[in-house]
């Protein structure tokens, strides 16, 4: 957990409105003074997204968050002591999208 008062000077550097820092924080935690890992991510999100010029959703969308573009891969597994010989190995490779929020 992270407190928001350990946020604060963080949020604050990067250069945008109050207003907006506290939308994205009621958005993401409610009334709460402390973040999760996940929720401190979601703010850590959308205040990219508004430093690209992407304004906040008045509410979060349904579903994980922040949307994740990614795909599972099976690969042969390298052999290993502790791995049988043909073992599978299985990979993923994950990449933010970028949401416009007003469409």
């Amino acid at each position: 957990m992270v407190q928001g008062s350990d946020c604060f000077t963080y949020f604050m550097q990067w250069g945008l409105d109050k207003a907006v820092l506290r939308h994205i924080w009621e958005i993401v935690a409610g009334n709460s003074a402390t973040l999760t890992q996940p929720q401190l991510t979601s703010c850590l999100y959308l205040m990219d997204a508004a430093k690209r010029g992407i304004r906040p959703p008045l509410k979060l969308p349904p579903g994980p968050f922040p949307p994740v573009v990614g795909t599972h891969t099976h690969t042969q597994a390298h052999t290993h002591a502790h791995m049988s010989a043909g073992a599978q190995k299985r990979t993923y490779d994950a990449k933010l999208a970028v949401l416009d929020f007003a469409s």
